[in-house]
């Protein structure tokens, strides 16, 4: 029985969806051939700069990138820009930020 590659499997549904091959998504984003190739069908993975440069290519966050594409949610301009700039804060201002988060949440519930 074949391993799923979802990482691949998901490079490869991208990639073909935009109607490129793998010559020219090489050619758009300055990764390999011989790494797309492998990358989709699993024996390299892609590094988090690659997967980077693929998800802005695409233009998608990380987080829509590993979200299957049944489930897949909407995001709106403001929520890319949140996400985008938790990319440059450390573990601790994510923690604050989530705490402040959730109390606005959670003021907002009492509230109604």
């Amino acid at each position: 029985m074949k391993k799923r590659n979802i990482i691949g499997d998901r490079l490869y549904n991208l990639r073909t969806k935009a109607g490129l091959t793998i010559k020219g998504l090489h050619e758009a984003t300055g990764i390999s051939e011989g790494h797309i190739s492998g990358m989709e069908n699993g024996s390299s993975f892609p590094s988090m700069k690659k997967l980077t440069i693929l998800c802005e290519f695409y233009g998608l966050t990380l987080v829509e990138f590993f979200i299957d594409d049944g489930l897949s949610i909407a995001l709106t301009d403001k929520q890319r820009e949140l996400i985008k700039l938790s990319d440059t804060l450390t573990e601790e201002q994510i923690d604050s930020l989530n705490v402040f988060l959730r109390n606005i949440y959670n003021n907002e519930k009492t509230d109604d």
